[in-house]
């Protein structure tokens, strides 16, 4: 048998508000250490952490989700079911923080689509609808920040 000369792993935390990740990568690479001191192995460990992202929680009485809220009930007919998740997305809060603009996140997809599984999918009506709130949201941002006369 031919045995390799390494051996890898992605290992990818996802976190909530109020977590710390320096302390959450620094947690778990202690942990990883000391499991593998306990193998006695002559093979040596590496551990290096990628650049991590902030979480993000959104202000979901602020006008961008308010006027979010009036476009996608006007498309779908219906209020939409506030959900918390997607929160540790690395680019939301970058973009926040950088901009200094509000953020939004609209889902396009439904809890059953399998999300980022092999068989994933997304309905075309969804789409089609996406396309529509997200005319309605930027056309109602654009009224909105209008100067008045």
């Amino acid at each position: 048998p031919v045995m390799p000369n390494s051996a890898t792993a992605r290992i990818s935390v996802r976190s909530v508000p109020d977590q710390k990740n320096g302390a959450i990568a620094d947690a778990l690479e202690q942990h990883i250490r000391y499991e593998f001191a306990k193998l006695r192995s002559p093979n040596k460990l590496s551990v290096s952490a990628l650049p991590v992202g902030d979480w993000w929680l959104a202000d979901v009485k602020s006008r961008a989700f308010r006027l979010a809220e009036a476009a996608i009930e006007k498309v779908w007919l219906k209020k939409p079911l506030f959900v918390r998740e997607g929160g540790s997305m690395p680019v939301t809060a970058f973009l926040q923080n950088t901009l200094g603009a509000p953020v939004v996140q609209i889902p396009l997809g439904q809890n059953t689509d399998n999300a980022h599984l092999p068989n994933e999918r997304i309905r075309a009506i969804n789409l089609w609808k996406g396309k529509d709130v997200f005319k309605t949201l930027l056309l109602a941002w654009m009224s909105a920040t209008q100067p008045t006369e």
